[in-house]
């Protein structure tokens, strides 16, 4: 009942029946207020500055039908959405939804302004989470000096599995995400393809103080014409929570002009290790491989770093220095985030 978030707080009162040999259970919920608004501010890495702000309708009719609109704007990125969601069932997750979403964004040489608007329908099994969707795709983006448009009608699955024996500062578990999506030329979409996406990432304790942190990242487009395809569904490498020592986005395949242009394979993989020194703070080494391409584990680089871990009741502050291996004209890159890590 907490996890459906409607209730602030919940007693159980019990009363034995010795003669009947049954325990009567006395539950008192107290709603939580039907709106939450939130507001932060904050620094990342990969965005720059950058401020956020949502509001939550927890209770539009009797039967839990809610509301999030959500804006997130950054140096790099404006991310504006709403979803209206219909509870379907007991489980957390388990749901209708339908979404729309504005993103405007501008890496280096390529701006892209995307529309996404689509119905899902979310199933909960233990600790598997189904996503069956249907998405609307408009997007207009500069590429290569040149301005594109595309549209695409995307039907697709995901899979999330998560265990993990604490919520912000795990010890032990592993997140498994795989998707899959496509389009085709002959179902109103502009352009036809078959996305795979894979996102692995396990934690393992090695001692009392120390853990190892272990993450794949894998996808591959298949489809005719590269030219066409969006930048949104092109893969890109590089920052927090990829290839450290390389900029956010920034390894990719280049055209004849230098300009990012995105790539049809990804495959990224991170091996760390932490250990808590004295009280909450701590230190990691970490080794980043990995690229974004245009053929299967073509074009890899690496990089190793040294990072600052500082164990807060938020999930842990994340500091990281990382040295590129395969570029000669960067000597460090610095790299912060924050919060859980499964």
């Amino acid at each position: 009942l907490f996890d459906l978030d409607y209730f602030r707080d919940i007693e159980v009162d019990t009363a034995v029946d010795t003669e009947t040999a049954t325990v009567d259970l006395d539950l008192v919920a107290e709603a939580k207020a039907p709106q939450r608004w939130q507001i932060g501010l904050g620094y990342g890495t990969d965005t720059g500055p950058r401020i956020s702000g949502a509001v939550d309708l927890r209770y539009i009719n009797r039967d839990g039908h809610r509301v999030r609109g959500e804006a997130r704007i950054s140096e790099v990125k404006l991310d504006l959405s709403g979803r209206y969601a219909i509870p379907t069932g007991p489980e957390p997750g388990a749901e209708w939804s339908l979404r729309s979403q504005r993103v405007e964004e501008k890496l280096g040489d390529t701006e892209a302004v995307t529309l996404r608007t689509g119905l899902s329908r979310t199933r909960v099994k233990a600790t598997r989470l189904w996503n069956y969707y249907l998405d609307y795709e408009g997007e207009r983006f500069t590429l290569g000096g040149e301005v594109q448009k595309t549209d695409l009608v995307l039907p697709g699955i995901s899979l999330t599995m998560r265990e993990q024996d604490d919520l912000l500062l795990p010890r032990r578990g592993h997140t498994i995400f795989v998707d899959l999506h496509g389009a085709s030329d002959d179902l109103l979409s502009s352009t036809s393809f078959v996305q795979a996406r894979m996102d692995l990432r396990r934690i393992q304790p090695l001692s009392k103080k120390s853990r190892l942190i272990l993450r794949l990242q894998a996808g591959a487009n298949w489809l005719d014409d590269a030219d066409a395809l969006p930048v949104s569904q092109r893969f890109y490498a590089g920052g927090d929570n990829s290839i450290r020592g390389y900029s956010y986005r920034r390894v990719a395949p280049r055209n004849a002009e230098g300009e990012i242009e995105g790539g049809q394979f990804l495959q990224t993989a991170t091996i760390e290790v932490d250990r808590l020194l004295w009280q909450d703070y701590g230190a990691a080494l970490f080794y980043d491989i990995g690229s974004a391409s245009n053929s299967w584990l073509g074009d890899l680089v690496s990089a190793v770093g040294l990072g600052f871990r500082w164990a807060t009741p938020v999930g842990m502050l994340r500091l990281d220095v990382a040295h590129p291996l395969d570029d000669p004209d960067t000597r460090f890159q610095l790299h912060v985030g924050i919060g859980g890590e499964l």
